[in-house]
């Protein structure tokens, strides 16, 4: 198995904060039908939601959502959430938006991510919950050297089905071991 920052196109992708410019990329892409199979909410989302989850997003005086560039082009979003300074753990969520990504182009955007999340020392676990099923999220995962911390048996319903969850966490020793080879 190739390593995500050994891959080709590792080389050609970039992170960047969101900016104002991508909120409407945002919605479109959170609201297509494959990145909505992987999200634990299903509905659509209406453009007045979108607006002021938005605008809480851009208000946070540190960036926490990146858009990942493949040359200079934007094809997905990696994401923090429920950062918790003193505990040194925070959740992610990412998702590739574009169809024509090319292909490696989620791993390689997440192994940016992690580098960014991990850069400064102030945390020191990333978490994670990925639904049962979403095969390619739970490849990633584990690609990335996240490992498994727990399942929840029909933790979630969507759209009046039960559904499982795997929990996961990387940790910043084994990245730093990781991305050293």
């Amino acid at each position: 198995m190739t390593l995500p920052f050994l891959h080709p196109v590792f080389r050609e992708m970039s992170l960047r904060p969101v900016e104002a410019r991508d909120r409407d990329r945002l919605l479109v892409w959170r609201n297509r039908p494959e990145v909505r199979a992987g999200m634990f909410t299903t509905h659509e989302i209406a453009p007045a939601e979108h607006a002021a989850w938005f605008a809480r997003l851009i208000a946070k005086p540190k960036p926490f959502y990146f858009i990942a560039e493949h040359l200079g082009r934007p094809v997905g979003v990696a994401g923090f959430t429920d950062c918790d300074v003193q505990n040194r753990r925070a959740e992610w969520s990412f998702h590739i938006g574009e169809y024509d990504a090319p292909r490696g182009a989620g791993s390689a955007m997440g192994a940016l991510a992690i580098d960014a999340f991990f850069a400064d020392g102030t945390f020191d676990k990333l978490c994670c919950s990925v639904l049962d099923g979403n095969d390619a999220s739970l490849r990633m995962h584990r690609k990335l050297g996240f490992e498994e911390e727990g399942f929840r048996r029909r933790h979630v319903w969507r759209e009046g089905v039960a559904c499982d969850v795997h929990e996961f966490a990387l940790f910043a020793d084994k990245w730093r071991a990781m991305r050293a080879g």
